[in-house]
């Protein structure tokens, strides 16, 4: 963080945080990814409307947040309460 704060001043990963702020959300989330809780955050997660900062992440994280934002969760819940296979399941024989 340190040679980014001296190069870049109070952005932090291009997102307006200040060194107070970081420092804060890195304590309140004990240096862990607001969502997983297991890996490491590094990552600044920001709604993509407002750029409003709303935490730290770890890359799987925002990857996957990030995704499932640009897809919706409607579709999501739609895939997985109907899978493709299990409906052409319904007419496949099976044999062993």
């Amino acid at each position: 963080y340190g040679k980014y704060r001296e190069r870049y001043g109070e952005k932090y990963q291009g997102y307006i945080l200040s060194d107070e702020d970081r420092k804060r959300l890195i304590t309140y989330q004990e240096h862990k990814c607001a969502i997983c809780g297991i890996e490491e955050a590094r990552n600044v997660d920001h709604n993509h409307n407002s750029g409003e900062v709303r935490g730290l992440l770890c890359s799987g994280c925002n990857l996957g947040l990030g995704w499932f934002e640009k897809v919706g969760g409607t579709a999501i819940s739609s895939y997985l309460s109907s899978t493709p296979f299990a409906v052409i399941r319904q007419s496949i024989t099976v044999t062993r």
